[in-house]
């Protein structure tokens, strides 16, 4: 009974083509913020992980993985492309060691990493831009 009522309000629900892609674009747009968010976090983590000291890819998604706040826990994988971002960026430097890229923050690195722990906004807009630029 409980199916076919709302079977049949549904049914009587009609969205016109300009509100459907309303609709979308809304999804659209909170879905990109929110992945947008979702690499800053984890970039800005990276960063602050390797201000303590030289890491691999492993051992930097190990403890990023520790923290049970980060969102990174359900994206593992994504550690890489954003380690590739960073270098290309000049923020990281890596080098390979027995099959194993060690990854260093560089003086530019450094510099962020250390805005990023003064809590600067403009440091936090600056990696949003290398986000949109990758995009």
């Amino acid at each position: 009974m409980k199916n076919k009522l709302h079977q049949s309000y549904m049914s009587r629900l009609s969205f016109s083509e300009n509100r459907r892609l309303a609709v979308k674009s809304a999804i659209k747009q909170k879905q990109t913020l929110e992945w947008e968010d979702f690499q800053t976090t984890c970039i800005r983590n990276i960063l602050l992980s390797l201000k303590q000291e030289p890491k691999d890819g492993f051992a930097l998604s190990t403890s990023l993985l520790k923290d049970l706040e980060s969102p990174f826990r359900h994206q593992e994988a994504d550690i890489y492309t954003l380690l590739h971002l960073l270098e290309e960026k000049g923020w990281i430097k890596g080098r390979w060691d027995d099959h194993i890229r060690i990854y260093r923050l560089t003086f530019m690195g450094k510099l962020t990493a250390d805005r990023l722990v003064k809590g600067k906004a403009k440091t936090r807009t600056e990696i949003k831009q290398l986000i949109r630029m990758q995009l």
